[in-house]
This record gives C-alpha cells, sequence and structure tokens, in this order.
C-alpha cells in the first residue's frame, strides 16, 4: 500500500465526485475541501473505504452532509463522513456476493442528500 498520507487516487477522486455531484447545504465547502483532501488511511481489506484530512484552513461547511450513493445492480452503498463540517472519508458497505476489493462501476450509482440518505 502507497505511503500515507497521500493524494487520492483518480477512483477515489472520482468517488468523491460522485458523492458531491448533489447539492445540499454547504456542498461548495465540501468540493473545495475535497480538491486539497489527502487520504490517510485505506480499509485494510482493499475494499474502496479511505479516511480523508483537509488541510485546517479549509473552510468548514455550514451543513452536515448526508450523502448517499448506491448501485442495485452492485448491491454497494457509498457514504460521505464529515466531522464538524469537513471531509472525513468514505465508507463503503457492500451486500454483493462479488469481490468487495473490485473497484465498483459508477456510472450505476444513483446519488442523494438529505435526511435518510
Amino acid at each position: 500500500m502507497p505511503d500515507l498520507p497521500r493524494a487520492p487516487t483518480e477512483t477515489e477522486r472520482a468517488v468523491l465526485e460522485l458523492l458531491l455531484s448533489v447539492d445540499f447545504p454547504g456542498v461548495a465547502e465540501y468540493r473545495d475541501q475535497a480538491r486539497r483532501a489527502v487520504v490517510t488511511e485505506r480499509c485494510p481489506c482493499g475494499c474502496l473505504e479511505f479516511s480523508l484530512a483537509v488541510p485546517d484552513d479549509s473552510h468548514p461547511a455550514s451543513g452536515r452532509a448526508q450523502v448517499t450513493a448506491w448501485s442495485e445492480e452492485q448491491q454497494v452503498h457509498l457514504d460521505l463522513e464529515t466531522r464538524r463540517g469537513r471531509l472525513a472519508g468514505v465508507a463503503l458497505t457492500w451486500f454483493g456476493e462479488d469481490d468487495a476489493r473490485i473497484a465498483p462501476d459508477l456510472g450505476t450509482f444513483e446519488v442523494a442528500a438529505g435526511p435518510g440518505a
């Protein structure tokens, strides 16, 4: 596994862009944070779950992000994790029988923001 912290990979950046593609209060600040975020941890199993850190001088978002992307086809949920207005990472829940280490096809995902997302 590459040294950490490090810049997000192309796949990790695509996941962040997917999760931040919907509008919700504070999304502009979270998008700005995503451009400057670094990956601080990866799930040991090799799946697409990762933790982030943003620079201290990043403007915190005023709204709490509740963003979920899911793919019924692949039986995968991706959740944006935030703490105190800052990006914290992406959580992955895999319901299928396929290997969770296979990068999901992001083109099959739907994204929603808000309570219950």
